[in-house]
């Protein structure tokens, strides 16, 4: 369970990050 949630939370993160680098380019 801890696994998957920390899991999730990279994910989030790494979609957030690909979302702002999609926004600024």
């Amino acid at each position: 369970m801890l696994i998957s949630c920390a899991l999730y939370d990279y994910i989030e993160t790494a979609y957030l990050y690909g979302y702002q680098v999609k926004l600024s380019s």
